[in-house]
């Protein structure tokens, strides 16, 4: 729901005390969704990706923390 408003234009909100943000997806289209949502969270200090193959069992993690 989220991409579909980025898409047509919508701004999200500042996520102000966003401080860790999980971000799950199984389509290239989501991805557009990512740069939007680190825009708008400027205290995102770690940031843990899962990527859906398809498959059962075959998901794939990254995560990633600001250094301070």
């Amino acid at each position: 729901v989220i991409s579909r408003c980025v898409k047509h234009g919508l701004v999200l909100p500042v996520f102000k005390n966003l401080v860790k943000l999980s971000f799950a997806t199984g389509n290239k289209k989501s991805w557009k969704l990512l740069p939007c949502l680190l825009k708008q969270s400027p205290k995102v200090e770690t940031l843990i990706i899962k990527v859906n193959f398809g498959t059962v069992g075959k998901n794939f993690y990254i995560c990633v923390k600001k250094r301070t």
